[in-house]
């Protein structure tokens, strides 16, 4: 739904004809059923499209995965079933949420029927209210991963490589560079998640790659949004004394929080970037964040190369700002 057409058969609309989707795209492939199935309409409406009528909750998701893997020939099917596309059920069960504008209400199933049954008892369903948007998140969650991956791959960890490879040089140039490049490198990654917070919904079809993933990104901002915070209330130095305890304890939280958010931003934007809609894009993405990865090693020897020829021509600089800056631009 994210992407509007069928992973597998890219030329295919999702609800034109849902029924060419193959068992093996919906149960073998981690895109397809980590981001949640849906019930559509048996039949199409007026205007020629399957409606989206019901998402489902997480245990409904599993208990789909269970029996198409039962029914269906795909890798991860028992053996014993030979659907091969086209998976049609019938349900029963309870809806939980009410439909919300473009979002189809969700449904909770309390058991799977053989496909083409009535409901039990004479009872009867009221048709639900069907939606027909599809695809509209796919260049958000572009826009999503490609402010991340260039705040959290790129100009953060610059600005972190910076603060403590680039001491060496003097008129405290390594922190007017850190400063710089962490102020903009987490404006540009907050954009990124304000985009996942009002767009995306990760939390709502239980534990999966998608949740994982959107855990690990509030935990990894969060972290960030506190280096500000955290700014703020920094100690001052003691006259001549050089650091106290006040401001060593501070020193280890704020590069202690910095380093976490970093290390914890590695596998989630590695997560990430199998959740991209498209499989070219996701490939895209990883070579990108393989690039960037590139890039900062070259960084660092540059760094260290430019600081051996510098501690060669000028000798290792005393009481500069390898040691502490001075205190009205040192944060």
């Amino acid at each position: 739904m994210l992407v509007g057409t069928l992973l597998d058969r890219s030329s295919v609309r999702t609800l034109d004809s849902p029924q060419l989707h193959s068992v093996h795209c919906l149960v073998d492939v981690p895109i397809c059923y980590n981001s949640g199935f849906e019930l559509l309409s048996l039949n199409k409406a007026a205007n020629n499209l399957h409606g989206r009528a019901y998402r489902l909750d997480g245990d409904s998701n599993q208990m789909v995965l269970d029996h198409a893997r039962t029914v269906g020939r795909c890798s991860s099917c028992s053996g014993a079933g030979s659907l091969s596309s086209g998976l049609t059920v019938a349900v029963l069960g309870n809806i939980t949420q009410p439909i919300n504008g473009e979002i189809p209400a969700i449904f909770s199933i309390n058991s799977i029927l053989p496909a083409g049954e009535s409901c039990p008892n004479g009872t009867s369903v009221d048709e639900p209210d069907l939606v027909f948007a599809v695809g509209g998140l796919e260049s958000y969650a572009l826009a999503h991963g490609s402010l991340m991956l260039l705040g959290w791959g790129f100009f953060l960890p610059i600005g972190v490589i910076l603060a403590v490879f680039l001491k060496h040089r003097p008129n405290d140039l390594w922190f007017q560079c850190h400063r710089g490049f962490q102020i903009f490198g987490l404006c540009v990654a907050f954009a990124g998640w304000v985009i996942a917070l009002v767009k995306f919904e990760v939390f709502t079809h239980g534990v999966s790659k998608a949740s994982v993933h959107g855990g690990l990104g509030i935990t990894v901002m969060c972290l960030g949004l506190l280096q500000p915070f955290n700014a703020l209330i920094r100690p001052h130095k003691d006259g001549n004394e050089g650091r106290t305890t006040k401001r060593l304890v501070w020193e280890i939280v704020h590069k202690g929080t910095g380093y976490m958010g970093l290390v914890l931003a590695i596998p989630t934007i590695a997560l990430g970037t199998t959740l991209i809609p498209s499989p070219d894009d996701q490939t895209s993405f990883q070579i990108a964040y393989g690039i960037s990865f590139a890039v900062l090693f070259i960084l660092i020897g540059g760094i260290l190369w430019d600081k051996k020829r510098h501690t060669k021509t000028f000798g290792e600089p005393v009481g500069s700002s390898a040691d502490i800056a001075p205190e009205k631009s040192r944060i």
